[in-house]
């Protein structure tokens, strides 16, 4: 017997930020006689173009783990792996949300850190290998450190090091 559920397709709109998290703006369709075992990504997008989104959109799916809440309960929709993560919710819950997100900027606020940055930290490529030293900085100090480091234990004497760490706030 096919494993049977239906999707809340919620589209068009976007995911606020937690806590009280919603989707706001746009649409809800529903698909019904979804079958698991046969279900993939390529149906949820098939489904958009239905609904007259464009394959070139930018478009993410996540769908609402059906035991937590949206604050929570957001999960990737993008893998077979995923499809298989929300299978074990089908046997128990018959209609799944599943939210999309449109556009690259709408993706990185919905997963920018609800953290503040540290201000005074830069992180830059050196090119030289060998050993480096952390040179804590202060903000609005520019300090370049040359140094000769010994490499003890290792053929070759000596490396040349340069780090420079530039901080501006």
């Amino acid at each position: 017997m096919p494993h049977l559920f239906r999707i809340r397709l919620h589209h068009g709109g976007r995911l606020t930020k937690s806590p009280g998290r919603v989707y706001e703006g746009g649409k809800v369709n529903f698909v019904d006689m979804i079958d698991i075992d046969i279900f993939s990504v390529h149906d949820i997008s098939e489904m958009m173009d239905e609904l007259g989104y464009s394959v070139n959109d930018h478009i993410y799916y996540y769908f609402q783990n059906p035991e937590k809440d949206v604050d929570n309960g957001i999960e990737d929709l993008r893998s077979d792996q995923d499809i298989l993560n929300l299978s074990r919710h089908v046997e128990f819950h018959k209609v799944i949300n599943v939210f999309t997100l449109h556009g690259l900027n709408i993706i990185k606020d919905f997963f920018q850190s609800p953290m503040k940055p540290q201000k005074g930290i830069t992180i830059e490529e050196i090119d030289e290998p060998g050993p480096f030293a952390i040179v804590p900085s202060k903000p609005n100090v520019t300090r370049r450190l040359n140094s000769d480091v010994d490499n003890i234990g290792q053929e070759g004497g000596v490396r040349q090091a340069t780090a420079t760490s530039v901080v501006n706030e």
